[in-house]
């Protein structure tokens, strides 16, 4: 479970194609300098669903695996659907900013299926749990994105 666990992390951190790399590069096709970025404060709704995972996790190994799961899960689909969108409605079609999206497709696919498994591999009160963690998790993976969408997109 942990060599698992891992493999998640270590692709999200290292290299060049690291989570926070990829994510700057995006940044960066929007129109965004470097030092822009670092400047920037992180929105209450990042926090609030930063803490919350946190939560979940420091709840129980069951729970986090849950929620890590169901955000796995979600994720190929939403790059794929955000892929689609960037190039229709802001004529986003270069690689480099679009890789952040393109990379997790597939990574997060493997590793969806990496978090099934371990969660299979529980007995059923932790994966009474796991679910519980997932339903969490999901909520305010939707929250977040809900708050986001109607608060900078649509005001």
């Amino acid at each position: 479970m942990r060599q698992v666990l891992l493999g998640n992390l270590m692709e999200e951190e290292q290299g060049d194609k690291n989570h926070p790399e990829l994510w700057q590069r995006f940044a960066e096709g929007l129109g965004s300098h470097y030092l822009i970025i670092l400047k920037m404060h992180r929105f209450r709704e990042t926090q609030e669903l930063a803490d919350g995972y946190f939560d979940i996790v420091q709840s129980g190994f069951a729970a986090g695996l849950g929620a890590l799961h169901a955000y796995e899960r979600q994720t190929p689909e939403a790059s794929r659907s955000k892929i689609e969108g960037l190039r229709k409605h802001y004529s986003i079609n270069d690689k480099h900013s679009l890789q952040f999206f393109t990379v997790y497709m597939d990574a997060d696919e493997w590793d969806s299926q990496g978090c099934a498994s371990l969660i299979t591999d529980l007995n059923e009160e932790k994966q009474d749990k796991a679910m519980q963690g997932a339903k969490k998790g999901a909520k305010l993976l939707w929250g977040f994105l809900d708050e986001i969408i109607s608060t900078y997109v649509y005001c």
